[in-house]
């Protein structure tokens, strides 16, 4: 009787590429043996309902970071207000004196509107936190405020009082300059830093 041969049994399931070495894999990272991702996945025609968390979150943080402005202002403004908060708010407000038109001045006073939504938008002040800066820059005669019931209220921010504050907080500057400038001999009149920079 002739003896009925066997061939042992093979599983024609292909490994998953990331058990195999980089020169079993194709440039895509399949195998060379016809290994693929399901093809919602490999056309990038994925359901969106099927779109895993990480893919919104990591969408959302880049909208975050290139989407808003970024928050800075000049250290000068801590000097003047007497904390960093207010010198946030003011430093916000100095930015839409520099975009605004004529007829939002009022001789010396920049003249405006500003809602508790629109300053947290822009800096993320807390509504509390803007009263304090308020009161602050009222008690320092920089800004004046005018409200009523059910309205936005309108400021005046005292620019000539917020350009001598500047002035005072730079006087101590001043006098170094001078001493050095003294202490070089020069006998031009030149300012120091015209002449280090100039």
């Amino acid at each position: 009787m002739d003896e009925i041969m066997t061939m042992p049994s093979t599983s024609t399931t292909a490994p998953h590429p990331s058990t195999l070495p980089p020169s079993e894999r194709d440039c895509d990272g399949q195998t060379q043996g016809g290994w693929a991702l399901p093809s919602s996945h490999a056309d990038g025609s994925q359901n969106s309902k099927e779109a895993p968390r990480e893919d919104f979150l990591a969408q959302a943080a880049l909208l975050n970071l290139m989407g808003q402005t970024p928050i800075s202002f000049h250290r000068l403004y801590v000097d003047i207000t007497g904390n960093v908060i207010t010198g946030l708010w003011l430093s916000s407000v100095l930015e839409r004196v520099a975009q605004a038109k004529p007829e939002e001045f009022q001789d010396d006073d920049y003249v405006f509107r500003l809602s508790a939504t629109q300053c947290h938008q822009v800096t993320g002040i807390t509504a509390s936190q803007q009263r304090t800066c308020r009161r602050d820059l009222i008690a320092l005669g920089m800004l004046s405020e005018q409200s009523g019931p059910g309205r936005v209220p309108e400021y005046r921010l005292h620019l000539n009082v917020v350009a001598d504050a500047i002035l005072q907080v730079s006087a101590s500057l001043a006098n170094s300059l001078e001493e050095v400038h003294q202490q070089q001999g020069s006998s031009s009149s030149q300012p120091v830093l015209s002449k280090r920079y100039g």
